[in-house]
């Protein structure tokens, strides 16, 4: 799972994804049902089972810069900027969140 850099792949269905080798490792052992969607440069992971409140990991480049609650439609850790916002509006007026 782990290619030696942090990060490993990850096959659900017809989606492949690479992600830090830790949240592999914790989903896999949850059992959780994942989401990821790629969208301006930022990738939306989302689990399904996940804890409370639902929230949706955010990351660009590999790396995690947010964490954001879509409950109370804010970060949780980190920094989300207009355009990202923007984007998760989308999200979940398409129903993907």
């Amino acid at each position: 799972m782990d290619h030696g850099n942090g990060f490993g792949r990850m096959v659900l269905g017809a989606t492949e994804m690479s992600l830090p080798t830790s949240i592999l490792c914790d989903t896999v052992m949850q059992g959780l049902d994942m989401g990821r969607i790629k969208r301006g440069g930022y990738i939306f992971f989302t689990a399904k089972g996940d804890h409370n409140p639902p929230h949706v990991h955010i990351y660009r480049d590999g790396e995690m810069v947010a964490k954001f609650d879509l409950q109370d439609w804010q970060p949780m850790a980190g920094e989300v900027d207009r355009r990202v916002k923007q984007i998760l509006r989308r999200l979940r007026e398409e129903g993907r969140l």
